[in-house]
């Protein structure tokens, strides 16, 4: 992926970090981190603030990837000043994702005791 120049930039280019999942989603590698912020999406949430990111009801829509491990370190970055932030668009073809019960047989990926400050295209749910 990318071209020559784009490659020239990241090589020993000391800005860039390219490794493994297992260091770039590491807990203490990301709350090491001074005023971390994790940004990162959901297909549902309901009022309690349990998010579903991978499931439409009982099926599998995609991975969540490092979700829980950014969620959980950038809320403790290294100066407590950190925001893991779940992004959403409200609705899906006219039907909203914020709902008061997620649907049977969804995956809750980020409990709600994790979940810190959720952002439609309307307003910020804190």
């Amino acid at each position: 992926m990318g071209d020559r120049k784009f490659y020239d930039l990241m090589n020993d280019n000391p800005f860039f970090v390219f490794a493994s999942a297992a260091y770039t989603n590491n807990f203490n590698v990301i709350s090491a981190q001074s005023n971390m912020v994790a940004i990162n999406s959901c297909i549902e949430i309901d009022l309690a603030g349990q998010i579903v990111s991978d499931t439409i009801g009982k099926n599998f829509y995609s991975g969540f990837g490092g979700q829980t491990d950014f969620i959980n370190a950038a809320a403790q970055s290294a100066d407590n000043k950190g925001k893991a932030i779940i992004t959403m668009s409200s609705q899906t073809k006219g039907k909203s994702k914020i709902v008061p019960c997620i649907k049977e047989g969804a995956g809750v990926v980020t409990t709600r005791a994790h979940t810190r400050y959720v952002v439609t295209e309307y307003e910020l749910m804190n």
